[in-house]
């Protein structure tokens, strides 16, 4: 897989196992656990991670999936499903928090579940 259009299709379809052994780039992005919201240190740290790739002309950050770090990159590639409870991630709410703190307002960013 070497493109977002390809990851969203095998997200789209759960092969999350797909995932495994991607390496994070400048349009993909592994969290391992959901944003803790209630945490304002959190909250930045989703607008920095969504504003860095918009910067980078867009990609997608998947989260449930850790990483490895490699001993012949700098890089990290997705090692891991971690599974967790789909009622974490709110939309709206990550949705509002963008809007509260990225400014000038960010196109074409999803929130998807």
């Amino acid at each position: 897989m070497n493109s977002p259009k390809e990851v969203l299709e095998k997200l789209e379809a759960r092969d999350f196992d797909a995932l495994l052994g991607l390496l994070e780039s400048g349009w993909l992005d592994a969290k391992e656990t959901p944003y803790h919201l209630d945490s304002p240190k959190q909250k930045l740290e989703l607008a920095k991670d969504v504003t860095a790739l918009a910067n980078a002309d867009g990609g997608i950050i998947v989260i449930g999936f850790d990483t490895e770090k490699l001993a012949t990159t700098a890089g990290e590639r997705i090692s891991s499903v971690c599974q967790f409870g789909v009622g974490l991630i709110d939309p709206k709410r990550y949705d509002q928090i963008l809007a509260d703190m990225v400014h000038p307002p960010l196109h074409d960013v999803a929130v998807l579940v």
